[in-house]
């Protein structure tokens, strides 16, 4: 049977909850007693120190720094305890054996000190000082816990003045129609943005991305699974200078000169305002990056092109229970990073085989994308959508919104700069129309 020491040290491990429950313990590296244990758990903290994502591969690249000679062998050690740890559950009955034998074991110690520090001749009040001393640094977990929820009340009272005042827990975008009208972004919302395929999402997505860098200089991030970035570049300028991609090369000279300027003004953007990834599609790969991107530059807003590409292949399980672990992993970054992660999604085909507007439950691959997002936003072409002056008819529904309500709304979409215009489709001239 594996000792309790391990199976502490795979649950924390694989599960960043179980590490951080055993940091608010302030374990050391001598609460453990195997080498093994000491070295990973020290390299564990070391990453946490110094803010690097929770994650396997970190901790692997951690161990070769600091323990070069023994690294293979640790990740061996590693591998073999987790396979018998089947299910993490017990970890908070592992973590209080492994504090308690801790604190036991201090205590001891501090015994000994006292005993010998007796036999030395030292006076009576040095000893009682020593004792005291001594077991005043045995802190036990009741003492951590509170202090770090005096912490955690800290921060909360200062976040909501904040945010009363207007300073803090809202993003502008700078799109009326979604500020004013579904809402503000907050800091800390999972949001998921679904649609069926050219309905327009990826250029809502790529609208709402440019709102922080316009309104307020802030610097955002997108992981584009399906186009690349010389793609997102050119529909960008494309949507900003009103020249269409399609069929630029034919076009009069003095708007292929224009689109090149403006895609040449984004790219320059690349690494400054606009951070773009393309072919990153694991999981884990994805919250590294976030978290190397929330300590570098602090973007205020986090974009995922789309759900259905993402992986989670380390998990040997169903294609749900992949999206699934996926959903909550984007959520709890969110939270951790108090930074609005929107998410695009697939949706399913059952509502326009049944000519309808998209629901939740046509969230594709599952179920717990309703449950884990803070909102949820479709975009809808109806069956007979007008088009008028190069305008075409869409539907934009907010279908949750955790605080606030279900609406649904007519808006326009200007397929050949891929633009959507936030007001009902009605009988005008396009150059009545505020696009760009």
């Amino acid at each position: 049977m594996i000792e309790y020491e391990s199976a502490l040290i795979a649950a924390c491990v694989r599960d960043e909850e179980s590490f951080m429950k055993a940091q608010d313990m302030n374990l050391k590296e001598d609460a453990f007693t195997q080498p093994q244990s000491q070295q990973v758990w020290a390299a564990l903290s070391a990453n946490f120190h110094e803010g690097i994502p929770h994650s396997k591969v970190e901790l692997t690249m951690r161990l070769v720094e600091m323990f070069p000679g023994d690294a293979q062998a640790l990740d061996t050690w590693m591998t073999s305890v987790s396979g018998e740890v089947k299910d993490i559950t017990p970890a908070s009955k592992w973590l209080d054996h492994v504090a308690q034998s801790w604190q036991d074991r201090r205590k001891s110690a501090a015994l000994e000190e006292v005993v010998a520090l007796s036999a030395g001749g030292a006076e009576p009040s040095e000893i009682a000082e020593h004792l005291s001393s001594k077991l005043a640094e045995i802190e036990d977990s009741t003492t951590l816990e509170d202090q770090r929820m005096q912490r955690q009340r800290d921060a909360v009272i200062e976040h909501n003045r904040l945010r009363i005042l207007g300073k803090a827990g809202l993003i502008e975008l700078g799109i009326p129609f979604i500020d004013h009208q579904c809402g503000k972004i907050r800091s800390h919302e999972y949001i998921v943005v679904g649609a069926r395929p050219s309905v327009g999402k990826s250029a809502l997505a790529r609208e709402i991305m440019m709102g922080p860098v316009k309104t307020n200089n802030q610097p955002v991030m997108m992981f584009s699974l399906e186009r690349p970035v010389d793609e997102v570049i050119i529909h960008l300028a494309s949507t900003n200078c009103g020249v269409s991609v399609r069929n630029v090369e034919d076009d009069f000279e003095p708007n292929q000169q224009k689109l090149i300027e403006e895609q040449e003004r984004f790219a320059n953007a690349l690494g400054k305002y606009l951070f773009i990834h393309e072919n990153i599609v694991e999981i884990r790969d994805i919250e590294h990056q976030i978290g190397l991107a929330m300590r570098r530059h602090r973007p205020a807003l986090v974009i995922i092109d789309y759900l259905q590409l993402v992986q989670a292949s380390h998990l040997k399980v169903s294609r749900e229970q992949q999206v699934a672990h996926i959903s909550r992993r984007l959520k709890l970054m969110a939270n951790q990073y108090r930074v609005p992660i929107i998410v695009l999604a697939q949706l399913n085909r059952g509502n326009v085989q049944e000519d309808r507007e998209p629901e939740l439950y046509d969230l594709r691959e599952s179920g717990s994308l309703e449950q884990d997002a803070d909102a949820v936003w479709f975009l809808h072409r109806p069956k007979d959508a007008k088009m008028i002056n190069g305008v075409q008819e869409r539907k934009f529904i907010q279908a949750k919104r955790r605080g606030g309500t279900v609406e649904s709304f007519d808006i326009g979409f200007v397929g050949r700069i891929t633009k959507f215009d936030f007001n009902p489709v009605e009988e005008q001239t396009f150059t009545d129309r505020k696009l760009i």
